[in-house]
């Protein structure tokens, strides 16, 4: 709201720079305090609500991947008794390099002036960088860091554009694409760092890594558990980006005034009270 205003006030010659004196002639409106109030109790609402599903998400994908260590690290899987060892593993699981497993690509080169808004996730290495018009990987895209931050892994369920500081799985060899998730996510990719300066993940490493793979039929028994699991928190990660804009879009009109909230009731959350209370204490013991 106030980058245009800044802007006025911005000297330098080669880099725009903003004098903290440039503040004081700055005029601005400031609502009533019963009004600030009621604004930061409808906005801290939806941060409520953003903060909820943040940690339902988290929830969900610590018991998805609690099954996946489960089944395929502490080998507890489903009829595992019943289950013949052979050779140090279960029958019907195959020995492969990592690069049998599945096939990682480096991401695609999307500079910042070239990016349209759009309904599509640019990822990047720990997290959605913003959204384009376009797409490059259809879902299920699982990347990870390959050039300054190793060892997140993140699974988008639309289609995405992988940036060139991931790596993403490009061929998954028939196997189930959750299981590759959570295996790259327990490989502990952090440690194959191979920049001198910069952390650089180099698939070739990776690609030697000797591993044991379950049969597809436990794959797809392990699939049909976690997809729903992934389902609510996509849903929930979908609910925050979408309270996310709303919240955005509501904070000029009831700063500015354009949507009054003189007349509305409302319940401020406990957290606020609580708040009140401390200042109205400490108020009286002034």
């Amino acid at each position: 709201m106030l980058r245009p205003t800044l802007e006025v006030y911005a000297g330098g010659s080669a880099t725009p720079i903003v004098n903290k004196s440039a503040f004081s002639k700055i005029k601005i409106l400031i609502p009533e305090r019963q009004t600030q109030r009621k604004i930061a109790a409808i906005l801290t609402a939806y941060d409520d609500l953003i903060e909820t599903n943040k940690r339902r998400i988290t929830l969900l994908e610590k018991i998805a991947e609690e099954i996946f260590r489960e089944w395929f690290v502490r080998l507890r899987f489903p009829d595992h008794k019943n289950t013949k060892i052979t050779k140090g593993m279960p029958e019907g699981w195959e020995r492969k390099r990592f690069g049998e497993f599945c096939m990682l690509k480096r991401g695609y080169d999307l500079p910042n002036d070239l990016v349209e808004e759009g309904p599509y996730p640019v990822v990047a290495s720990t997290s959605v960088k913003t959204f384009h018009k376009q797409y490059k990987v259809e879902p299920p895209v699982i990347t990870t860091g390959r050039s300054g931050s190793l060892g997140d892994v993140l699974m988008t369920h639309t289609r995405a554009w992988p940036l060139n500081t991931v790596l993403y799985v490009k061929k998954f060899f028939g196997n189930s694409p959750f299981l590759v998730f959570y295996t790259l996510k327990n490989m502990g990719l952090e440690n194959f760092n191979s920049g001198a300066g910069v952390p650089t993940l180099n698939r070739n490493h990776v690609n030697g890594i000797p591993m044991v793979v379950p049969d597809k039929n436990l794959q797809q028994r392990f699939a049909g558990i976690v997809d729903p699991i992934h389902k609510q928190a996509e849903n929930f990660r979908q609910e925050n980006i979408n309270l996310t804009k709303t919240r955005d879009l509501l904070l000029p009109r009831l700063i500015s005034g354009k949507l009054s909230v003189a007349d509305l009731d409302i319940q401020f959350p406990p957290s606020m009270c609580e708040g009140t209370k401390q200042q109205d204490r400490g108020h009286a013991s002034g």
